[in-house]
């Protein structure tokens, strides 16, 4: 019986279909509790087109900003996407992180 791939590029699936990655989950689990408590660490996530790395990232978002809890610790993070092309500069790629930095905060900060 052939197996078939929930994942779609474009398309992240819900939690309930990470069968079988919940030591990746672990992992990027303690990576968010680290940076918590002042000691980041550094997490890549590679693979190939279509094989979930969105609804994964998706899945650690819920996490960081306290959608989902972690280790019954609700974490109150600030999170941005950002898209890079391959023209993107170091500069561009500041810039454009300070622009999604000051979208989010005018979206949780009164003035």
């Amino acid at each position: 019986m052939n197996k078939i791939n929930p994942f779609t590029p474009g398309a992240p699936v819900p939690t309930g279909l990470f069968v079988g990655r919940i030591p990746a989950i672990d992992r990027l689990e303690n990576a968010l509790l680290q940076t918590r408590k002042s000691s980041p660490s550094h997490v890549m996530l590679t693979g190939e087109r279509g094989i979930g790395k969105t609804s994964l990232l998706k899945l650690v978002r819920w996490f960081a900003t306290g959608a989902i809890e972690v280790k019954s610790i609700k974490l109150n993070f600030l999170t941005v996407d950002v898209d890079l092309t391959p023209n993107t500069t170091q500069l561009n790629l500041i810039q454009r992180i300070q622009n999604a930095i000051q979208r989010e905060l005018g979206q949780t900060e009164k003035a």
